[in-house]
């Protein structure tokens, strides 16, 4: 299953510390059955970040944390004619500057 997420436009991004912290989890989570709580198990289920972003917003290469973006940020979403879903993500360059769009996300149709 894929999930994209991105904040509110209008919420502050979080500080950077923050930001390395949620970089550096690769613990992987296995929700057990009928139970709102998960465990730390290693399983063939995992939850995982992806390195979406390899440049900044003002087009220089990132050397590092690729996964999140901590500017104030929105997702777009359409379907082609395959049935899948097409993301882009829409990052504001500046407080209330215009975007810079990552992507296409392509999230494959489940058959």
């Amino acid at each position: 299953m894929f999930q994209i997420i991105t904040s509110a436009i209008v919420n502050v991004p979080p500080p950077g510390m923050v930001i390395k912290l949620l970089h550096n989890n690769d613990k992987y989570y296995v929700p057990p059955m009928n139970s709102p709580q998960s465990t730390k198990v290693v399983s063939d289920t995992k939850e995982e970040m992806m390195e979406l972003f390899g440049k900044d917003v003002d087009g220089k290469p990132l050397a590092s944390l690729k996964k999140l973006m901590p500017r104030r940020n929105y997702a777009i979403c359409k379907a082609d004619e395959q049935g899948n879903e097409v993301w882009e993500i829409c990052v504001e360059r500046g407080r209330g500057s215009d975007t810079v769009k990552y992507g296409p996300i392509v999230v494959p149709r489940l058959q």
